[in-house]
């Protein structure tokens, strides 16, 4: 039954709006009608109700049809105007094998960056930096935002493997900052549904700057850990980035 407008329940989980307000906007730039994606993803309220705020939380099986499906799109786009490689979903499993195996953080890190090298550069690079008690975790991408689409695709993938991070070790992972290449966007709240706080935009590269102690924490997951993981990833992910957060 479909009620009239997203409310929270208790004890359950609703997604970041703000998020897919924002995923819905450019999936209507490429072309596609976002009132005809939320009819079939079933949601109770219309693009336009969802731009203006007067959406209080969106139901998980909702957003995950939705970010699902603008996704797609966006790689598509990204394939078709020759944006740069992407993993594939059985290279993303394989890398994940490899993450799981890891002793701590700062091995899974290592191997993440060991993962990219055997493609030669042809879908980017992962490094990391030590300076006293700051780990910089640096990200060499080959996509150059030309559009609105590419620019999320490039952030979204960015913030995907912070997301990755916590998942490994189990626990919230605070970021010092973060240092992106791109110019300030014309959507310039993602980054802050993203990111959750200041980001510098138009510095020399791609990084994520936290404290180094999170090196040392222990990779928690296995395999039966990513096998369900694998079902959703990274629309569950998602879940917690936006966590007392609405953009109107």
């Amino acid at each position: 039954m479909i009620k009239r407008k997203s409310v929270s329940h208790p004890g359950r989980q609703h997604a970041p709006t703000s998020f897919a307000a924002t995923l819905l906007d450019c999936y209507a730039g490429l072309g596609h009608d976002p009132n005809r994606l939320l009819k079939e993803a079933r949601a109770p309220y219309t693009m336009r109700q969802l731009m203006m705020g007067e959406v209080d939380a969106m139901d998980v099986d909702i957003f995950t049809i939705i970010n699902r499906t603008c996704n797609t799109a966006l790689r598509e786009h990204i394939e078709r105007t020759g944006g740069g490689g992407m993993l594939t979903q059985m290279q993303f499993f394989l890398m994940c094998k490899c993450l799981i195996a890891s002793k701590d953080l700062g091995e899974a890190i290592a191997t993440l960056s060991n993962f990219f090298a055997m493609f030669e550069g042809r879908i980017g690079a992962f490094d990391l930096e030590l300076a006293g008690e700051e780990a910089r975790f640096i990200v060499t991408s080959l996509r150059r935002p030309t559009d609105d689409a590419s620019y999320l695709v490039g952030l979204y993938g960015i913030a995907v493997m912070r997301m990755l991070f916590q998942w490994l070790i189990d626990r919230p992972m605070a970021l010092d900052r973060v240092e992106l290449s791109y110019p300030y966007p014309r959507c310039g709240m993602l980054h802050l549904t993203l990111f959750g706080q200041s980001v510098q935009f138009g510095q020399p590269r791609h990084c994520l700057v936290f404290s180094a102690d999170y090196l040392a924490s222990p990779i928690v997951r296995d395999r039966s850990d990513l096998m369900v993981l694998l079902r959703t990833f990274p629309f569950d992910l998602m879940l917690s980035v936006d966590e007392g957060k609405q953009f109107a």
